[in-house]
């Protein structure tokens, strides 16, 4: 039974393409992007073409259905533990939710992701008797329970996901997420002891003007909100205008001078956590030679 498990971890058809990754940027912004299906040598991919570059990706942008759960989490393990932002960037579901999840801070948009319980491909579960079956599925369960909580999801979350069964999906966006969930509690806890934390009211400006730039936006590609002060639902500029718009009027409250000294703040705790992120990244880089 061991040598079944460790021979079969893909999660989705094997015909389905293998993620492709490449990295684009410059030394200032260096982004790595994985597209496709996560298979076995991903891992492998990845460091291989960050080592090639010579340094660490700032962002990396996925897309991807799912894939080998294992190969995932010995990706994310990597990517957390190297303060690695892990962003979606079209559909991501089952073991790409996974690596976005090991981002050190969680995006608070609109992009969705899609959980729902690990699980083989059925010519592992055929071929065994039904108390291999229970303890092939409890051992990836276990797997993916304690690699979710590593990365500071929480009990609700995880278990709301593994109640979906392998043909069903759980789709949340990371704004939904976050909302539930909150950022990983170690990594605000550390960056809080280094650098001065912004207020409830400045995060709450913060917020708002992030709301208030989007809007700006997007409303340049919603004619009807000029015309009318509509927002037509068809239109995907005018629906992620009108997402902003709550956020934009209450920045709008605050008038240019208020909004300008926000902006200050929030630059310089962003400049002190940016310094922070870069140590750690230098810390994690020395500690496993990865840059050797």
């Amino acid at each position: 039974m061991k040598g079944i498990v460790l021979c079969v971890a893909v999660l989705l058809s094997p015909y389905m393409k293998a993620a492709e990754v490449r990295t684009s940027g410059d030394s200032s912004n260096e982004i790595l992007w994985i597209n496709g299906e996560i298979q076995e040598g991903l891992y492998a991919e990845v460091k291989k073409q960050i080592r090639a570059r010579g340094r660490l990706p700032d962002r990396v942008l996925i897309s991807s259905p799912g894939g080998n759960v294992e190969e995932a989490i010995k990706l994310g393990q990597f990517f957390r533990n190297s303060f690695t932002t892990v962003v979606p960037n079209g559909v991501c579901n089952s073991a790409c939710a996974l690596l976005v999840l090991s981002s050190p801070i969680f995006v608070r948009d609109e992009s969705p992701i899609g959980l729902h319980r690990p699980y083989f491909m059925p010519d592992v579960y055929r071929d065994v008797s039904l108390t291999d079956a229970k303890n092939i599925q409890d051992d990836l369960e276990r797997k993916f329970r304690g690699y979710l909580l590593e990365m500071g999801v929480r009990e609700g979350i995880i278990e709301k996901a593994l109640s979906k069964s392998s043909q069903d999906i759980w789709q949340i966006t990371m704004q939904d997420f976050v909302g539930l969930n909150g950022q990983p509690s170690h990594i605000q806890e550390w960056l809080k002891a280094r650098c001065p934390p912004l207020t409830r009211e400045e995060e709450s400006g913060v917020e708002n003007l992030l709301a208030y730039d989007s809007f700006l936006h997007f409303v340049e590609n919603c004619p009807e909100y000029a015309d009318s002060g509509r927002f037509n639902p068809d239109n995907g500029s005018c629906r992620l205008a009108r997402f902003y718009h709550q956020g934009y009027l209450e920045a709008l409250k605050l008038g240019a001078e208020g909004r300008a000294g926000i902006r200050k703040r929030s630059e310089q705790a962003m400049t002190c956590q940016d310094d922070a992120i870069q140590s750690a990244r230098v810390e994690f880089l020395k500690k496993t030679g990865f840059s050797e």
